[in-house]
Formats: structure tokens, C-alpha cells, sequence
């Protein structure tokens, strides 16, 4: 402490002022600390005027902040479905992490999405990234309405899927050439009574439409007229004498046939006449010309003309 008077320098006795001296480059810095307190009054001086207070120290510079607060706890997560978000796309899924937070997962490979619906002939995967892929059903594939019904020939069948991603009616299908089954239209037969009319039930099981006349049958069954005969479809039965229904020409239409016609139901050595009549033919003894088909009786024997 120095003791100083205006002019000269005095002792205390004097009545000089007394000031009081800081160094101020020997205050430490502080680290958040508070404000210096204010210097002591210095003592009067004897008989002199009371000495001013001294300055107030420097305040010292704040604190650095602290830290940031640790992290929140553990979630509240129990039920993905009820205490999470919506999933944010069709093939994720929604679940509670280890901490009990919201999450997300992708669905397995080859799991339908969340837009599958079924019946729409589509299919909605995932594949297993996140991500969904959409493809066509099958044809044949059920969709729509599934019910299914069949009377007087027509079927109404449960709607199916086109192959091409649209789902198609089946309605209203004539069962022809067969006859309806119980839901159905049948597909097989094993009588001429399993086939609608018009058609038989041939060899092979199948249910195909009857021919016309001329055409060739193995039973009357299968012609339109109702009648086989020779092989083909006739318009009669054509079972007379030297008749037949397959000539040239004519088919399918009964005629006499031509005069030496063999046929089974002459006697032996005779053929038909062109009238329709068995005759004997050439070589055979006769009595008389008209029992020749040539109409010549030469000593005893039907000879040619």
C-alpha cells in the first residue's frame, strides 16, 4: 500500500488519502465463477477526510455451458397393431424393437402384401426387401361368384379369371352336345341319353352330332333319319328285296338295284332282275325265259343274251 499526497509525498499522520492499488493482471480468470467483490474502504486518515471506497474488481467470465442430457429410456411399445404408426407400405411390417420402440421389418419373400384381396385374379407378393410385386392369376383361377347351378341345358358356373388379370363370367353355357349334369354340363357319355338332341354317343365316349343321309354310320343311331342301312344313312330302312342304299349316285336314298346284282336274300345261282325279283342267272337250268334274268332259255339253260 502506498500512501500518497497531492504535490508531495506525507506520511499517514498528514492527512493524505490513501488509494488503494490493485493489480489487475494478477486476477485469475474464472470458469463460470461469479463477480469480484468490491475493494475495502480504506481507513480515515488521523484528523483527515474519510477515504473513498475502492473500485470494484473485474468481474470474472461465465462458465461454459454443460453438457447435453442423455438420451430418453426405454419406449412404451407392447402391441405393434395398437401402439404404432400405420405400416409405411404394403409388404412391411410393424413391430416393437428390443427397447419397446416402433419399428419397421420387411415381410418374408413370396408373403402376400397388404393388397392382396381374394378373387381379384391377382397376385400381390413381397419380396422380401420391402417391396411388392404384382402378377396375374392362372386362368381358371376362382373369382366372383362361386356359386354354381345347371337346368335345361344350361350351366351357370362359378366365375373364373382370364389369364389376363380380369375376372369372366361363366353364365348362361349351353351344355350342348351334352345333356347338364347334377352343377354342371356333362362332359362324358355312356348312352345316346347322356347327349342333348340331335346328337349320340359315339365309340369314344363323346357326345357329336348326328349325320345326314349318305353319310357313313355304323348304327341308326347316328343318322338324322334314324336309319343305317348298307353302311350309310338312308332315308328308309331299306331292307327289301335287291334293294340298296349305297349305290352310286344315290346314296343315302333307297333304289332297286341293277339286274345281276348278287344278293344274299336270292337263292343260290339267281341275282336281282331290274324289277326287283330274284332271277336265275346264266348257267342255271330253267323250264321256261322268264325264270333267266336274261329272259333265255336255250335247251333247258339260262344263257346270255
Amino acid at each position: 500500500m502506498l500512501t500518497l499526497c497531492v504535490g508531495v509525498a506525507l506520511s499517514v499522520g498528514a492527512g493524505c488519502e490513501l488509494v488503494a492499488s490493485v493489480d489487475r493482471d494478477t486476477i485469475p480468470i474464472g470458469q463460470g465463477g461469479a463477480g469480484g467483490s468490491g475493494g475495502q474502504g480504506g481507513a480515515g486518515g488521523q484528523g483527515g477526510q474519510g477515504g473513498q471506497g475502492g473500485q470494484g474488481g473485474a468481474g470474472g467470465q461465465g462458465g461454459q455451458g454443460g453438457a447435453g442430457g442423455a438420451g430418453g429410456g426405454a419406449g412404451t411399445c407392447v402391441d405393434p397393431a395398437a401402439d404404432c404408426p400405420a405400416p409405411s407400405g404394403p409388404c412391411v411390417t410393424a413391430i416393437c424393437d428390443a427397447n419397446k420402440n416402433c419399428g419397421e421389418e420387411p415381410k418374408a419373400e413370396g408373403a402376400p402384401s397388404s393388397n392382396e384381396v381374394a378373387g381379384d385374379c391377382k397376385q400381390h407378393t413381397c419380396d422380401a426387401a420391402g417391396s411388392e410385386q404384382v402378377t396375374d392369376e392362372a386362368a381358371g383361377t376362382a373369382c366372383g361368384d362361386a356359386t354354381a347351378s345347371c337346368a335345361n341345358g344350361v350351366a351357370n358356373q362359378p366365375d373364373t379369371c382370364d389369364a389376363a388379370g380380369a375376372c369372366q363370367a361363366n353364365d348362361n353355357v349351353a351344355c350342348a352336345p351334352y345333356i347338364c349334369g347334377a352343377m354342371a354340363c356333362g362332359t362324358t357319355c355312356a348312352a345316346d341319353a347322356d347327349c342333348a338332341a340331335g346328337n349320340y354317343c359315339n365309340a369314344s365316349s363323346q357326345c357329336v352330332p348326328k349325320v345326314a343321309n349318305g353319310a357313313a354310320c355304323a348304327g341308326a343311331n347316328a343318322c338324322q333319319s334314324g336309319f343305317c342301312a348298307d353302311g350309310v344313312c338312308c332315308n328308309t330302312a331299306c331292307n327289301g328285296l335287291c334293294l340298296a342304299c349305297d349305290g352310286a349316285g344315290s346314296a343315302g336314298t333307297c333304289t332297286p338295284v341293277a339286274a345281276g346284282t348278287a344278293d344274299p336274300a336270292c337263292g343260290a345261282g339267281q341275282a336281282c332282275s331290274d324289277s326287283a325279283t330274284c332271277l336265275k342267272i346264266g348257267g342255271e337250268p330253267c323250264t321256261l325265259p322268264d325264270e333267266c334274268i336274261s329272259g333265255i332259255c336255250n335247251v333247258g339253260e339260262c344263257t346270255a343274251p
